[in-house]
């Protein structure tokens, strides 16, 4: 019991930045996977504007409404968890290179956008978490920059997005 106490006393002592860090990857980033074909310029265009911008720092997550999934009104007044904004940063370049420009349909899974932004772990008993690219998604479509399809997932129990679309924040964010 005193052994913990001195812990918890340590930890609240020591400054953060030299606490280790409770992310498995802090600075994800979205690596395309090697494909042959050509994209439109403005999906170029999108995805550059995305990565150079910081879109979780933008103004639209202090002054948008949002609604909740259980029906609540609620405005976004505090700032995003760091590593939650930049799980979003890399999560919306992903978007931006796999969007349907006509449909406005994201052409990627949740899985695999969470392996190429960086957000997946894998336990050592081999269980893949795609948690922190869910709970982004989460944030960004309480946000309402995109609209899901959510199935059942018999494995975790859960509902999981199935397919996205991005709305018209989305562009307003990504630029």
């Amino acid at each position: 019991m005193s052994e913990m106490l001195l812990t918890n006393q340590h930890k609240r002592h020591t400054p953060f930045s030299l606490r280790r860090c409770y992310v498995c990857n802090p600075h994800p980033a979205y690596i395309p996977p090697k494909e042959t074909s050509n994209k439109p310029a403005i999906i170029k265009a999108l995805t550059k504007a995305a990565r150079e911008t910081r879109p979780s720092r933008h103004e639209a997550w202090y002054t948008t409404i949002s609604v909740k999934k259980n029906g609540d009104i609620k405005n976004f007044i505090k700032r995003l968890n760091e590593h939650r904004a930049r799980a979003i940063d890399a999560l919306i370049v992903a978007m931006s290179d796999r969007l349907n420009i006509i449909s406005g349909k994201v052409e990627a899974s949740v899985e695999q956008l969470a392996n190429w932004c960086g957000l997946s772990t894998e336990s050592e008993c081999g269980n893949k978490s795609i948690t922190r690219c869910s709970k982004a998604i989460i944030t960004l479509e309480e946000l309402g920059v995109i609209i899901c399809e959510r199935v059942w997932d018999k494995t975790t129990g859960t509902y999981i997005p199935k397919m996205m679309w991005v709305t018209e924040l989305f562009l307003v964010l990504s630029h």
